[in-house]
């Protein structure tokens, strides 16, 4: 494909030159150049048309690889949510104006980055197979939607099971049976319910697999289900709250520190259309202005709200059900409001509620969900408020910069993004760790996932955040109390602790990224004329940063072929059974989109809340998403296995 305009003209630098070792001329992407930070003498002069020297400077010569579409009939559907999150914040939040460059970091280093995107998955895998991928290459990819494999195998044998298909039992419910949808698990559901995402998911076994060394982006793992990866050359980044932390700061057999690279979960907020083409400047100037915190007086005189928040509550999100039941059956919304009042301050809260659905029957007389909608809300507005009584506008948007507090409850994952887009727009986050006392249930198969921001990560920035922390909701009052509620000057104390925090965080997680990946290149920083040097035959470049790595190799088992069979009997018994019926939904599942029931939204015009088509054939059991082969090892590249095996 060739090349496209520039996305981002502030930014986006259509460059004459390229590093060497990297392959600019990759045939299965769309090609763009932007670059972060102080131009250097170069930068300018290819921006202007004239010549430079070729030169080493402190710029970094970065490449990226990003999967957004699965294929032409998946573009502009979700399935990219989580990508489009973590890349976003890397680019416009951590590489942005109001990142680390433009807040005064120390030694903040800029950037060049070579930006590749593929928009099939077929694409990214012929790129790999090129080895297209230079090393130490950031690539971002959504495991719970783009990397597990979905294909429907053997849909000609399993639909003579009794239950496989029927007008009330059809795996797809908005499509026919032939359908090629039909013919397609739903993601979210092979994430959930496969016994071991490695053993399903044959992308992200090519990566592992691939013999240069990646700093690999795995955005989605909502549930946590990549804890134990197998080790190998490659940086991990889990762009996750809820993801492991590393206890120490021990090195790998493989000559680095093989920790993963904890990363927040965010921007959720950006939502509208122009946003999901996200490499486009309309969602870059979204993006950036998501990440900016407004000037404010060091009192903050210009706050309106103690506390103001909006947002969804069904079954699926057990803690903010737990919430909501304070606020009106134990006291809960009065004492906020007496707390407000001491403070001479608003608050203001607004719930979409959606009880269990009930099951009604349609004209055609099939039983559907029907959910039950309501609002949980309240609000108090002091007599003589502090700050200008226009923001009190209902119309206006909650939360909107305009509060000291900003509540992060649970969602359908642990996150839901509202720390990070709590800290970037200048409010103190109230964290949520009420999975501690309800099960872990509202903890989405992650442990503890609170603790990086509690504790920080030793490896790299072990300092917690001055952030709120609840366990129960009815400790809210008290813990707003504590931290400053009634004290302008301790308020004005922790603001200014949260924004001197965003600094140094943003700071250290962008130093780990780039550390990883200038650890596993070989040629950054050095650049030659394309025009003058076949890069092919180019000498190798030392790079001081660079560490010695034991190349590590990767080697699948297929299965045998009674495994196979096995697994074949076991989805037709699956599929001979009621298996809708069979499933137990329990809210402790991540996401919203493998479920029988809670699948509701609101939609954008108004009015009740509805139930969600389901987009693909759904799976509720791993009998119904086995694994497609027997064993994913990774060693040092010279180990020798007896094993049948196939290198990927």
């Amino acid at each position: 494909a060739a090349d496209e305009a520039p996305t981002d003209p502030h930014r986006v630098v259509q460059r004459r030159r390229r590093p060497r070792g990297a392959n600019n001329n990759n045939p299965y992407a769309v090609h763009e150049t932007w670059s972060a930070g102080r131009p250097t003498d170069e930068d300018a002069a290819v921006m202007d048309g004239s010549d430079a020297e070729d030169s080493v400077d402190s710029t970094l010569q970065l490449e990226e690889h990003y999967l957004y579409s699965l294929g032409p009939a998946d573009r502009g559907r979700s399935s990219h949510i989580f990508l489009k999150q973590a890349y976003t914040y890397w680019r416009y939040g951590l590489n942005g104006p109001h990142g680390p460059l433009g807040r005064g970091a120390l030694d903040a280093r800029s950037v060049r980055v070579d930006s590749f995107r593929y928009d099939s998955k077929d694409a990214l895998e012929a790129a790999i197979r090129a080895r297209a991928l230079a090393p130490g290459a950031m690539v971002f990819l959504s495991v719970t939607t783009m990397a597990v494999d979905t294909d429907l195998r053997d849909f000609d044998a399993l639909r003579r099971a009794p239950y496989f298909l029927g007008e009330d039992r059809v795996l797809d419910t908005t499509t026919s049976s032939d359908s090629l949808a039909s013919r397609t698990l739903d993601p979210l559901c092979v994430y959930t319910h496969t016994p071991d995402i490695l053993l399903r998911a044959s992308l992200l076994r090519d990566l592992l697999a691939y013999p240069e060394p990646l700093v690999l982006v795995l955005a989605g793992d909502s549930a946590c289900r990549l804890k134990s990866l197998p080790p190998t050359h490659h940086a991990i980044v889990f762009p996750n709250d809820g993801a492991p932390v590393s206890s120490s700061s021990s090195s790998s057999k493989n000559g680095a520190d093989d920790s993963p690279i904890w990363f927040p979960e965010g921007l959720e907020g950006l939502e509208e259309p122009e946003d999901w083409l996200f490499w486009r400047p309309e969602a870059a100037e979204r993006a950036e202005a998501a990440t900016e915190e407004a000037a404010r007086d060091d009192d903050d005189a210009s706050r309106s709200y103690l506390l103001d928040a909006a947002l969804s509550v069904n079954g699926r999100k057990p803690s903010r059900e737990a919430l909501v039941r304070y606020l009106e059956e134990q006291g809960g919304e009065a004492a906020l409001e007496a707390l407000a009042k001491d403070a001479n301050l608003a608050i203001r809260f607004n719930a979409s509620v959606v009880d269990e659905p009930q099951q009604v029957d349609d004209n055609a007389g099939v039983p559907h969900p029907s959910p039950r909608a309501r609002r949980a809300q309240f609000s108090f507005v002091p007599t003589t408020p502090q700050g200008s009584t226009d923001s009190f506008d209902s119309n206006r948007t909650a939360g909107e910069r305009g509060a000291y507090f900003a509540l992060a409850p649970a969602g359908d994952t642990w996150s839901s993004g509202r720390v990070l887009e709590a800290m970037l727009s200048g409010m103190i986050p109230v964290v949520d760790a009420t999975y501690q006392t309800d099960g872990n249930a509202s903890a989405k198969g992650c442990d503890d996932p609170a603790r990086f921001w509690r504790d920080g990560a030793p490896a790299w920035f072990p300092r917690g955040a001055p952030f709120v922390f609840v366990t129960e909701w009815t400790q809210l009052p008290d813990l707003l109390r504590a931290a400053g509620a009634l004290n302008r000057t301790a308020l004005a104390e922790r603001l200014r602790a949260v924004d001197a925090y965003r600094t140094a965080f943003e700071t250290a997680l962008r130093d780990a990224v780039l550390d990883a990946v200038l650890a596993r290149s070989s040629s950054i920083g050095v650049e030659v004329d394309d025009d003058d040097v076949d890069d092919t035959e180019a000498p190798a470049v030392t790079n001081e940063h660079a560490q010695k790595y034991n190349r590590t190799t990767c080697w699948t088992t297929p299965l045998a072929d009674e495994e196979y069979r096995a697994q074949l009997d076991a989805e037709f018994a699956y599929y001979s059974s009621d298996w809708v019926a069979a499933f137990a939904d329990t809210p402790d599942l991540p996401t919203g989109g493998c479920t029988t029931t809670f699948r509701t939204h609101r939609p954008s015009s108004g009015g009740p809340p509805v139930v969600m088509p389901h987009g693909h054939a759904q799976c509720y059991a791993a009998a119904c998403a086995p694994p497609k082969v027997h064993a994913f090892e990774c060693g040092p590249l010279e180990e020798q296995r007896a094993t049948p095996q196939q290198p990927r």
